[in-house]
């Protein structure tokens, strides 16, 4: 199957992923991408019902023939909401991604899993999880460009400096992800110690 269109729904916690609809546009062309801000439409104080039925119209319309997903722990769109549009658009692949790293696999995600083609996600060693968790197809894909910070260069460094040789991307969650802060911590110590240029991008 050759892909021609696709209908985005990427989270909206506080900024638009414009990395990641950037990079849809350029591999498949702007006219073939549409974004479904879902978290944008809750703010604007429409109910689940009446996102997950715009939802449902705006795939039916559209008839893309991929729907990625970024949902994570959001619990807006609905499970059966996706398995109502597969029954409507059985030709069109339904995926979703999630950045999370979690010692668990939430029962709103679980059902996500289930409800999609296929599951993508940002660690290679949790596959085993996310099948437990109903998964039909679990892959490995690492996604992180900021339109702004990553591409534009905004807003630019103050001072300039040069990029290290190894980049250790990720937040640091404390007591509340004991074991893997303190994972994250010995690699980044391991490289310090055997005197890697390191640096370190992340919250916390």
């Amino acid at each position: 199957m050759t892909t021609r269109s696709v209908l985005l729904a990427t989270i909206n916690y506080d900024h638009p992923q414009n990395g990641m609809i950037r990079a849809f546009e350029y591999v498949f062309g702007k006219q073939q991408i549409l974004d479904f801000d879902y978290m944008e439409l809750e703010r604007a104080g429409k109910t689940l019902q009446q996102i997950n039925a715009e939802f449902v119209h705006t795939a039916c319309s559209m008839k893309p023939d991929w729907i990625w997903l970024q949902l994570q722990e959001t619990n807006i769109l609905a499970a059966d909401t996706l398995k109502l549009v597969k029954k409507i658009l059985p030709n069109t692949i339904i995926t979703h991604w999630t950045g999370d790293y979690r010692p668990a696999v939430s029962p709103y995600l679980a059902s996500i899993c289930e409800a999609t083609d296929g599951t993508f996600i940002s660690s290679r060693g949790q596959f085993d999880l996310f099948r437990e968790a109903g998964a039909r197809e679990v892959h490995y894909l690492q996604v992180g460009v900021d339109w702004e910070e990553d591409v534009l260069g905004l807003p630019p460094w103050e001072p300039p400096f040069q990029v290290p040789t190894v980049v250790f991307i990720g937040n640091f969650y404390g007591e509340s992800f004991p074991q893997g802060s303190a994972q994250r911590l010995s690699v980044i110590r391991a490289f310090r110690d055997k005197g890697f240029d390191i640096g370190v991008v992340g919250n916390g």
